[in-house]
Parts: structure tokens; sequence; C-alpha cells
């Protein structure tokens, strides 16, 4: 599962070895300054990602890669049973990040709130 990690300089996404493997990434590092904000999102988010390139697909029970779809870009790591947490980005390579973690709410949350601080 992925997890976060937030320093003073950015908030990270790491992931597990085997997550990598399934995304063909790595950890995300997000600057705060291009951070906009997180939500939670259906279980069903998936549907609407559109292109993988590169990725593992097994929907609805695991997603993970660079999904691409009329101008978005989404880096995903999400697998069944976990919420999905998106975190919203502005003038980064990707414009979203989706993930599965537990207590998704709470890290919503919590990023709303460190940048609502800033």
């Amino acid at each position: 599962m992925p997890s976060i990690e937030m320093t003073p300089d950015a908030l990270i996404v790491r992931l597990t070895p085997a997550e990598k493997l399934w995304a063909f990434g790595g950890d995300v590092t997000i600057p705060w300054s291009q951070l906009r904000g997180a939500e939670t999102l259906d279980r069903r988010f998936w549907a609407k990602l559109g292109l993988r390139a590169p990725g593992t697909g097994l929907p609805p029970f695991y997603v993970a890669g660079t999904y691409r779809w009329k101008g978005d870009r989404a880096f995903v790591s999400w697998s069944r049973g976990r919420t999905p947490l998106q975190i919203n980005l502005a003038g980064h390579k990707y414009n979203r990040v989706v993930i599965g973690i537990d207590d998704a709410e709470g890290w919503a949350e919590r990023i709303n709130y460190t940048l609502a601080s800033c």
C-alpha cells in the first residue's frame, strides 16, 4: 500500500517495490507550491481514467501506472478494498495522483489543512 510523507518542502508518495514494478514508476515527490488540494473518490473512479501507458490494469482489482485522457495525466496506484485519495496538482508533470490508502478521508483533511496553513 502506498504511504504519504509530509516534509517541510514537499509531500512524498512512497510506493512499495512491487507497486513500483506494477506502476512502471517510482515514488512521487510533490513540492507544496504545486499541490492544490486532496479529496477522496468513488471506488469506480478507474472507469474514467483513460489510456494507460505505461502501467498495469486489472480493474476493479488493481490499477497502477500513468493514465492520460484529454489533457489529464494521472499517476495511479490503487487496489480494491482501499478508498482512493486524489491529490490535485498544478505545474507538475501529473495533474493528479490517485492512491489507495487507509484513512483516505483523514489524509485529505490533513493535506488540505496544511495547504491552508501555508
